[in-house]
């Protein structure tokens, strides 16, 4: 269960698993920690979700507002936005689970969502960069952008590669998309589409944390999902203008899990959770045996016999 601890200049979310925390004096920034304190990161709240028209800058933020949906404690910030009428940042908190979404009102396409993210006006205007300074997306995101602070010392992510280099330090950025790019040490084409997820390793034997996305079916739209590293940290969506908003869009849910003993109980608490929400299907059975045992790959022989005229 949740618990709500409240004072004058603080808000404390506290499960089994996990603390989040809320300060009046740095009202961008939500502290995450499991629940034996350790800290996780820094949550910059703030979600840009540009559009084809440009960049999004972040407007003023209010204080967060409390509610219940079923056993879940949500909590929502809203925000303004160059872009758009309307901003909310929610937060779903749940006994080893926490969601994170951005809902938009207004018009327009959607290019990019960040989470954990966000450009803020303030900001641009120190860097003298004059009013062009979003055209054709001529500066990195890391230039512009404020960012969530990393308190975790590398991740896991669940795309595999030839290499075998699935551990990667916090300021390493990673996608995971359709494209099979030798580049990235050695590619693995075999495996794609690759589960969106990444496991954050935490210092001593703190349990690790789990990030995943969780979309309902008719929120596929988008065509990667990056993170983000460097000084700080964040997640993104590549949409690239295939979804047209005309009244209210609420981006996929962020999923945060915690507890987990190593990297690959993390993917497998994202993934009984995704069953949980009917979002992936049960097994249908026992997997059949030869599926755990070395397999012989007949490509060579097909060669061999077609080169010697007996396919």
């Amino acid at each position: 269960m949740v618990k709500l601890q409240k004072s004058a200049q603080r808000l404390e979310l506290a499960a089994p698993a996990y603390r989040l925390t809320f300060d009046r004096e740095r009202p961008w920034l939500v502290g995450l920690a499991t629940g034996t304190g350790c800290p996780i990161a820094d949550l910059f709240i703030g979600c840009g979700v540009d559009s084809v028209q440009g960049r999004d800058e972040l407007g003023p933020l209010q204080p967060p507002r409390l509610s219940r949906e079923g056993d879940a404690t949500v909590v929502t910030f809203e925000g303004g936005s160059s872009l758009w009428d309307a901003k909310r940042y929610v937060l779903t908190c749940r006994d080893s689970e926490v969601d994170l979404r951005v809902e938009v009102d207004g018009r327009g396409r959607v290019d990019r969502c960040h989470f954990g993210q966000g450009c803020l006006p303030e900001d641009l205007a120190g860097l003298g960069l004059g009013p062009n300074h979003f055209r054709d997306y001529e500066r990195p995101l890391s230039d512009l952008a404020r960012g969530s602070r990393p308190h975790f010392q590398a991740y896991y992510t669940a795309r595999p590669t030839a290499a075998e280099h699935d551990l990667r330090l916090r300021w390493e950025d990673e996608s995971i998309d359709l494209t099979d790019d030798p580049g990235r040490h050695g590619g693995c084409d075999s495996f794609l589409p690759a589960p969106w997820a990444f496991a954050l390793e935490l210092p001593g034997d703190e349990p690790w944390v789990g990030i995943g996305l969780a979309p309902q079916p008719d929120q596929l739209e988008f065509g990667a999902v990056r993170y983000r590293g460097g000084t700080t940290f964040g997640f993104s969506l590549d949409y690239d203008g295939r979804v047209s908003v005309d009244g209210t869009w609420v981006s996929p849910a962020l999923v945060f899990s915690f507890g987990a003993r190593d990297a690959l109980g993390a993917f497998r608490a994202l993934l009984a959770s995704l069953r949980e929400r009917g979002l992936v299907s049960a097994p249908a059975g026992p997997s059949p045996g030869w599926w755990s045992r070395p397999a012989f790959d007949g490509t060579g022989q097909q060669h061999w016999l077609a080169e010697t005229g007996d396919p």
